[in-house]
């Protein structure tokens, strides 16, 4: 690993350029950055390496220095080791704090559904077909959740948590339709058939991201203080990711219309939530940023209309 280490210590020392590619293959490329303190990493450069939008996603990883992060009105200090990944999508803006040098790994995979196993692809639309309320929630919720998580973890708003955020209902798929758009109160045998699901969507999930991420969709339904399922875990025991999960799936059932309720208001959904923050059973610090990008209109932009015209 020495060689390694030696290797890219020359190519970050070398002030020769103020950007360069270092790497191109694979589906990846690297760049290397030198930022003078107070310079912004566009001020950086006399124009872009690549054209906009030709990357996917993007990690930056702090070499040398600190960074001063934004995306939108957050603000995120990223020290020497650190690192955030982005999407082209995310208005955000890099500023070095002192004399900085990093790296950008580009992802040339496109984070979206048509780079997903086609596999997982059909078990949402056959969820989707039992479910109208289903259609494109599960999507929303992988938006909702890397927004909250780029603010709170930026360092694991990674590619596989959307995934996992993305398809974490996926395991609705065994639960039988009737019980799925039943109106009126579910039977507490209907309910156990319903606390199926996120098991189901590991069993699923695991194969293609592995037990970890899969985790993370497992235990979106479950509470701090271990009032939910399928696990019954609580407190630390939930990882901070499905906590993130659970707030943006619980939003976004709130203010989506169901077969047995009109969707509610954002600030009526706020306000049902705040009471589960308070009651102990929900991530107070993800709540709080759920709140900030909601009241600055951050939340949607523009994933789902039907939920933005409610703000309205």
């Amino acid at each position: 690993m020495e060689y390694l280490i030696n290797k890219f210590d020359s190519i970050v020392n070398s002030e020769k350029d103020k950007a360069k590619v270092i790497y191109s293959g694979n589906g990846m490329t690297i760049d290397c950055f030198h930022l003078k303190k107070c310079t912004s990493l566009m001020e950086s450069l006399e124009q872009p390496i690549r054209k906009e939008g030709e990357k996917k996603t993007i990690c930056y990883i702090v070499v040398k220095g600190c960074l001063e992060f934004w995306l939108g009105e957050e603000k995120v200090t990223i020290p020497q080791g650190g690192c955030i990944t982005v999407m082209p999508e995310d208005n955000f803006s890099i500023w070095a704090l002192e004399d900085s040098d990093l790296f950008a790994i580009h992802n040339d995979i496109e984070p979206d559904f048509d780079n997903t196993p086609s596999e997982l692809v059909e078990a949402v639309k056959k969820v989707e077909l039992k479910d109208s309320y289903l259609q494109g929630h599960n999507y929303r919720v992988g938006k909702y959740s890397m927004l909250i998580m780029q603010i709170m973890c930026p360092e694991n708003a990674n590619y596989s948590y959307y995934l996992s955020a993305a398809y974490h209902d996926v395991g609705k798929v065994v639960v039988p339709e009737h019980i799925l758009n039943k109106t009126d109160k579910l039977t507490d045998k209907e309910f156990e058939e319903i606390k199926k699901h996120p098991a189901a969507s590991y069993d699923m999930l695991k194969i293609y991201l592995g037990s970890k991420n899969a985790n993370y969709a497992r235990w979106h339904h479950e509470k701090l203080d271990g009032s939910g399922y399928p696990d019954g875990i609580s407190g630390e025991q939930i990882p901070i990711e499905s906590r993130i999960m659970a707030v943006a799936d619980i939003f976004d059932a709130l203010t989506t219309a169901r077969c047995y309720r009109k969707a509610f208001s954002f600030e009526k959904a706020l306000d049902i939530m705040k009471s589960d923050v308070e009651k102990g059973k929900l991530d107070g610090k993800a709540f709080e940023v759920l709140q900030k990008l909601v009241i600055n209109g951050k939340i949607v932009d523009g994933v789902d209309n039907q939920v933005k015209n409610q703000k309205k």
